[in-house]
């Protein structure tokens, strides 16, 4: 190893020890033999030791191996030997090229840094956390986390729900005004997991003056969650035993329905329009009342001749018919993938902002009627709320929440 070589790796291990590094870049091959187009260099920290993380570029795909910081050194020099011709070391200090020419002695070329951060020495990066489980009192009475603060395996799913849930909620609370008290209802609170959360994050977190209720039909439920609330200091978060359709009107800014069985939901939404509701955020599930309507002819035959497609239709169906109520009455609608397939069957939710543009009445009335004449839909439950509130003969009073 000629000697610009040896001072030019005593820069990489001085850089990278005294944490100045930012990356190494080995380029422009020498070697017609050499499928390897470039070699990028970064220090990274695995299990509490700091290593060197190369990533190899060929022409159709990457491969990444890591090193300890002596033998990736050596990895450098012997790819300077054999293979390439440029190395440009950047590091906050300065930037430091190595540059080989056929049969002559290397060359060092100092010039000034370029970027002044330091590299992330994390080998993946940080997820950002909605809900911090270390110290969190709630989760571990809920028995989401264990006394160290680590979710249990059994619960790891409730965990993604209840983040993914946040991460929904933050991206639309950002209009409500901070110093307003905020109503917030969820109907069909079940276990408290994400009530505890929406009320810990939007409190805690964001600052809002908010009081959440839970509505809930098992009173043993209402029950523990009331303790864990009182125990923790949650004091304007209450829960109360009930079902949707039975609870009395009272003004709701943002109403809450995860998993709200069949027609439950939309006993929900319709709480939410008659409270003139400025946020909706639903998760359906189960969707009957369609689906035994549902009759196709022609074409669309075939739509529901197999189990599986009549029940997705008629999920689909029901989901798409409720975003254009909504729309009807005033709101910005959204239907997504609320958590991952794995996690859940029921990982379908709805959104709605409510807002003050005219609204094209003839246009989605169109569109409500244009679908249900071409699928044989009588009436969505819904559309029946609305246009009789006072008449309970065709509500389903049973209807409960699942547990969320």
């Amino acid at each position: 190893m000629d000697t610009k070589t040896t001072q030019f790796t005593d820069k990489i291990y001085s850089a990278i020890t005294e944490n100045t590094c930012i990356k190494l870049i080995i380029s422009k091959s020498k070697n017609s033999k050499n499928n390897i187009l470039k070699i990028t260099i970064k220090p990274v920290i695995l299990k509490n030791t700091t290593m060197l993380s190369f990533v190899y570029k060929l022409e159709r795909s990457d491969t990444t191996k890591n090193f300890e910081i002596s033998e990736g050194i050596t990895e450098i020099v012997n790819q300077l030997e054999s293979n390439f011709e440029i190395a440009n070391l950047l590091t906050t200090n300065q930037d430091i090229e190595y540059k080989q020419a056929k049969n002559k002695e290397a060359v060092l070329i100092f010039k000034k840094s370029q970027l002044t951060e330091p590299a992330n020495l994390q080998h993946d990066n940080v997820k950002k956390r909605f809900i911090n489980t270390q110290n969190n009192s709630y989760l571990q009475k809920l028995g989401i986390t264990g006394t160290n603060g680590m979710v249990l395996p059994s619960m790891n799913f409730k965990y993604i729900q209840i983040e993914k849930f946040i991460e929904v909620v933050d991206n639309i609370v950002n209009n409500f005004n901070a110093d307003k008290e905020i109503r917030i209802t969820d109907m069909g609170s079940g276990k408290g997991y994400l009530t505890f959360a929406l009320y810990d994050y939007l409190q805690n977190a964001k600052k809002f003056n908010i009081s959440v209720t839970g509505i809930e039909t098992q009173q043993n439920l209402v029950n523990i969650c009331n303790t864990i609330a009182s125990d923790i200091n949650f004091s304007n978060l209450q829960f109360k035993q009930g079902t949707i359709s039975n609870t009395a009107m009272h003004k709701c800014d943002m109403l809450i329905a995860l998993h709200a069985c069949d027609t439950a939901t939309d006993d929900a939404l319709f709480y939410a329009l008659q409270t003139n509701c400025e946020i909706i955020v639903c998760a359906p599930c189960c969707h009957k009342q369609i689906r035994k309507q549902i009759k196709t002819e022609g074409f669309l035959a075939p739509l529901i001749k197999y189990g599986i497609f009549a029940e997705r239709t008629s999920e689909m169906i029901t989901d798409l018919l409720r975003a254009l109520i909504l729309n009807l009455n005033g709101y910005d609608t959204k239907i997504f993938e609320f958590t991952p397939l794995e996690t859940s069957g029921k990982n379908v939710m709805i959104t709605a902002l409510k807002h003050n543009r005219k609204i094209n009445t003839e246009e989605i009335e169109n569109q409500i009627k244009a679908i249900k004449t071409a699928l044989g839909i009588s009436y969505h439950y819904l559309e029946k709320l609305i246009e009789n509130p006072s008449d309970q003969s065709f509500r389903n009073l049973n209807a409960v929440c699942n547990i969320h």
